[in-house]
């Protein structure tokens, strides 16, 4: 579309309504509206959203390559104050700042130190297991969901720590599930903009504040204790702690180790949880998929617990992983702001434009994934990796800002899911009603009750002893 005033080529789009534009349509059910959208108007589509405002979605993976690696400078991640829970990690900075910090912090995800976090990922999932094992005798019933979420955070508080936080310090646990669940409160836009012009002070606001203050109390207490003994522990804080700017030979100070590491928290154990939380409810769908992975592992591994030098003949394992990224990607959407005017295919890109990338969309796409709805994992066997463009996929980002942690959830979900299926399995309850909700994460809105049963061919608490 052309427009007269300035002659700009602009994407076709919906025309939307006086004043919101298409907010609130597309605030209500942003996934579908966004997927209709696609389906409408093509590979770029222009959306209004309030008086001022247009958004781009973006969905031809040469456009995404064009925002997020090849013109990157000219696409910044939109400016958001900085938060009481993240404050100026990793995750929400920008510009020189974030390159200084990506440099400060990339040693600590070396594959040696990932390679070495192995035996602390298999500890972390045996406790879980361990409450599993229980679980069988009962029949109790229970969200996945949120052992996934305790499960993540164990492993990655671990490799941040050492210490494993999360389940010695009861506190901290609840600490951080309040914190997540605050995060993942899907709210109408009137809302939003009320309670920060009030500055409300909601019961939830304070639960929230409470947790991150319990998280600090934690995270500082270990920082100080580093402090007096930086070399005792090499794990990541230990790593940023050792890390020097090149330029000014300066390390980080306390609180900007405090943010880096509450970063790596959070943002490091959301994308694996959710991720595995989804697995089980397209294994309910896809049992032949279940018995392949079994099969896989009996020939690779038997009973043993997953070694790193193991983890290259689960590849069958790993690409069910990722093909559930494919169908319910976890970061379902990553935005950036143009600072200046762009060009993008054959159209004009103004500059203050809000590039939207969203992954159920490119994920899906026709002319690059065949049978798009459909669960095949072995899409992803190495064999197949070359049969669509490299930014028809992009879970965990791409370009320089790239997911630090990306082989740290591959690798742990490859462990996970193996000792799980080596043990357990995993009963879905028949007739629940799973909805994606896209809030913070594409989480299930009512998470996903199970039961466990020993797995086929065990006998429960011999196989538990062996896997120990």
């Amino acid at each position: 579309m052309t427009t007269g005033k300035d002659a700009l080529n602009l994407p076709p789009g919906p025309k939307g309504k006086p004043f919101f534009g298409s907010m609130l349509e597309a605030q209500d059910d942003p996934i579908g509206f966004f997927v209709r959208a696609f389906q409408q108007y093509g590979d770029a589509v222009r959306v209004r959203v309030g008086p001022r405002q247009t958004i781009f979605l973006v969905s031809h993976p040469d456009y995404v390559k064009q925002v997020l690696v090849d013109n990157a400078q000219n696409y910044l991640k939109p400016h958001n104050p900085p938060g009481k829970l993240l404050g100026k990690g990793l995750f929400p900075s920008e510009g020189e700042f974030w390159r200084q910090q990506r440099r400060l912090i990339q040693p600590a995800f070396h594959p040696e130190r990932m390679a070495a976090l192995v035996p602390t990922m298999v500890d972390s999932v045996n406790k879980m297991l361990e409450r599993w094992e229980a679980r069988t005798h009962s029949g109790e019933v229970f969200d996945i969901a949120n052992d996934m979420t305790r499960l993540s955070l164990s492993i990655v508080g671990r490799g941040v720590f050492t210490e494993d936080m999360v389940e010695d310090q009861p506190e901290i646990l609840e600490a951080c599930q309040e914190i997540v669940r605050m995060q993942n409160i899907r709210r109408k836009w009137w809302m939003v903009y009320l309670i920060a012009a009030l500055r409300l002070r909601t019961k939830r606001r304070k639960r929230f504040r409470a947790g991150i203050a319990t998280l600090d109390t934690a995270v500082y207490a270990a920082i100080a204790k580093r402090r007096q003994n930086p070399t005792a522990h090499p794990d990541m804080l230990g790593q940023m702690m050792a890390a020097r700017d090149p330029k000014t030979g300066e390390g980080m100070s306390d609180e900007q180790l405090r943010d880096e590491c509450v970063n790596l928290f959070f943002a490091g154990h959301e994308t694996t949880a959710v991720a595995l939380a989804w697995t089980y409810h397209l294994l309910s769908q896809h049992p032949e998929v279940e018995q392949r992975m079994r099969d896989e592992i009996a020939a690779a591994i038997g009973d043993k617990p997953p070694q790193l030098q193991d983890l290259p003949k689960l590849r069958y394992i790993t690409a069910v992983f990722e093909e559930v990224l494919r169908l319910y990607p976890p970061a379902w959407v990553l935005s950036r702001k143009a600072k200046e005017q762009d060009k993008l295919g054959p159209y004009d890109v103004p500059a203050g434009t809000i590039m939207m990338m969203m992954q159920p969309v490119v994920h899906k796409h026709p002319a690059f994934w065949e049978a798009p709805e459909k669960f095949m994992p072995e899409r992803f066997l190495p064999e197949n990796a070359g049969k669509r463009p490299r930014h028809a996929y992009f879970p965990f980002g791409a370009g320089q800002r790239l997911c630090i942690g990306s082989n740290m959830a591959l690798m742990q979900s490859t462990v996970a899911l193996t000792m799980m299926l080596q043990r357990f399995k995993v009963n879905v309850v028949p007739g629940q009603t799973v909805v994606p909700d896209p809030v913070v994460t594409l989480r299930s809105r009512d998470g996903l009750r199970v039961s466990v049963s020993p797995a086929p061919g065990t006998s429960g608490p011999r196989q538990a002893a062996s896997a120990r």
